[in-house]
Formats: structure tokens, C-alpha cells, sequence
């Protein structure tokens, strides 16, 4: 299990024109919104919680890159557009310090592989700002491949607390929001719930997501029934 694109850093080179902070120097304002060249570099690690075990068995460090601001995407003119490796994503810092991204197209398959049953839930609003509690989407639809099977989704997030994550030296100070993806799947003759959740921080000083902490619901037989992991940022450059 990894994290999704749109949370995902990108780590380049500052650019020799304009000035850049580091992980060293903060932003200096609430609701700073990355410019185009910005950098973020983030180290997940995917844990086997079975028996509360909570043994690692996938590390890596992933990056983002902003590669341009008020651009039009998916219908919405974004604060600014990330890329990680080849997956663009849509950001959108609003008014009232919300955070807005583009979730697209998402698999509701028991093993989360397959393209023939996918639902959009397009834009969802992160509450980071108003702290708010909201059900997003609810979605009823059949499933492909599956006789008599149907599917019951739900997308909800809430405001969980404010704190801070350690960057390096600094200091971060972050709201954190709950995102839950809830699904009930049926064939007929059996119905099973699944329950994703990702714990997300973010941090209106650098105007990006400082960690995630992710749990896959436990779903029988399938290979990462017991799979949790956390995302940490561990270094940025602000343009």
C-alpha cells in the first residue's frame, strides 16, 4: 500500500534565480502557497501490524515538485500544480485556509486494482482551516464482473486536533483531519465492509501536508489486510 499521488514529494535542485528557504527557514506567514519550483521530499514506511507486530516491510522516500501556480486543472484554477514522477496534481488553498484536492478516479474493488469498478469523487475540501466534520460523497452503484453485486461508498472527513511535526530543526505547526473512505460490498450472498483512513497534517506555514499516517482496513485474504504506514516530510525548499 502506498500513499496516494497527491500527497506524494518530489526533491529537485533550488534554482540559482530567486530565493529559496530550506528545511532550516520556515515560511514566514500563515497560508503561504508554494510557488513554482518549490521542493518536498517525504520518507513512508509501510508496517505489518499483524499480532501488533508493527514490523516494516516497505521504506522509501518520495518527492514532489510545484511546477506552476493559478493554473487551471480538472476545472478548478488551483494555488498550484505538483508533479511526482509522471501523476500531476491539483491544489487549492481556500479562503478560509482550507485545503481542496483533486481525489479523481479511485478503485472500489476488495483488492483496489481493477479499472472496471471505479467511482470519481473529483474535488474533496480538507478542513484544515475551519475544522469542520463533513460527509463528502455518498456513492451506490453495481459492480462489473460481479452478478448481483453492488457497492455502498462513503467519503467523510474531520477535524482531529492542531499540533506541530519536527522538520529538521524546525518546528512545524499543523491541523490534522481524519479522511475515511468506507465501503460495503455485496455479491448476493455476502457482505463486506472495508474502512480506509488517513490521518493528514498540514502546515499553512509552508502550505503542504507535513505527514500522513495511513491505515488499510483489515479485508480477509487479501495481501495487505494488516498494512499501516506513515508518510513524514524530511526536508523542503519554498520558492
Amino acid at each position: 500500500m502506498k500513499a496516494s499521488s497527491s500527497i506524494l514529494f518530489l526533491l529537485f535542485t533550488c534554482l540559482i534565480l530567486g530565493s529559496c528557504s530550506s528545511s532550516n527557514e520556515p515560511g514566514t506567514s500563515a497560508n503561504t502557497i508554494p510557488k513554482a519550483g518549490s521542493l518536498f521530499l517525504i520518507h513512508t514506511i509501510v508496517y505489518d501490524t499483524t499480532g501488533g507486530s508493527g514490523t516494516s516491510i516497505d521504506t522509501e522516500y518520495l518527492s514532489d515538485s510545484v511546477i506552476a501556480n493559478n493554473t487551471i486543472w480538472n476545472g478548478r484554477s488551483t494555488s498550484f500544480l505538483t508533479v511526482q514522477h509522471r501523476d500531476t496534481s491539483g491544489i487549492i488553498i481556500e479562503s478560509n485556509g482550507d485545503v481542496s484536492i483533486y481525489l479523481g478516479p479511485t478503485a472500489i474493488d476488495l483488492q483496489d486494482v481493477s479499472s472496471k469498478n471505479m467511482v470519481d469523487f473529483g474535488w474533496i475540501r480538507l478542513p484544515v482551516g475551519s475544522h469542520t466534520n463533513s460527509v463528502l460523497r455518498t456513492i451506490d452503484t453495481t459492480l462489473q464482473d460481479v452478478p448481483n453485486g453492488t457497492a455502498h461508498v462513503v467519503l467523510s472527513v474531520s477535524y482531529l486536533e492542531t499540533g506541530s511535526v519536527t522538520v529538521g530543526s524546525v518546528s512545524l505547526p499543523v491541523s490534522v483531519v481524519r479522511y475515511t473512505l468506507q465501503k460495503t460490498l455485496s455479491d448476493g450472498s455476502q457482505i463486506i465492509t472495508s474502512v480506509d483512513q488517513e490521518d493528514i497534517s498540514y502546515s499553512s506555514t509552508i502550505g503542504y501536508f507535513a505527514m500522513i499516517k495511513f491505515l488499510h482496513s483489515t479485508i480477509p485474504n487479501t495481501a495487505d489486510e494488516n498494512d499501516a504506514g506513515t508518510g513524514i516530510l524530511s526536508s523542503y525548499t519554498l520558492k
